[in-house]
């Protein structure tokens, strides 16, 4: 079972994920955990995703590529459940998804 902790600041917002049996690692806290075929499409994976292009990005308000990640990072943020729940009606177990 992974626990994933979303820390959040006035300006960051960080996404870290654990598993019982891999310790926390660099590597969980700038990218998600893998999907295998069959399993459910969990937001947590997506929105890790999405921030790890937003952090690629300078952070640049005056972009419009930075500008656009960054909110839309922050709305699904803040609305997890029902990204979720837009995932759970729209990518079925077993659909070919990507592995992240």
């Amino acid at each position: 079972m992974a626990t994933i902790m979303i820390i959040t600041t006035m300006t960051t917002i960080m996404i870290i994920t654990t598993t019982e049996t891999s310790p926390l690692t660099h590597s969980s806290l700038t990218r998600p955990f893998g999907l295998t075929h069959g399993a459910t499409m969990k937001a947590e994976s997506l929105l890790a995703e999405l921030n790890r292009l937003r952090a690629d990005l300078d952070k640049d308000p005056t972009d419009p590529e930075w500008f656009t990640l960054h909110h839309v990072f922050c709305f699904v943020s803040y609305k997890m459940g029902d990204f979720q729940s837009y995932l759970d009606e729209s990518v079925k177990p077993d659909d070919e998804t990507p592995d992240f």
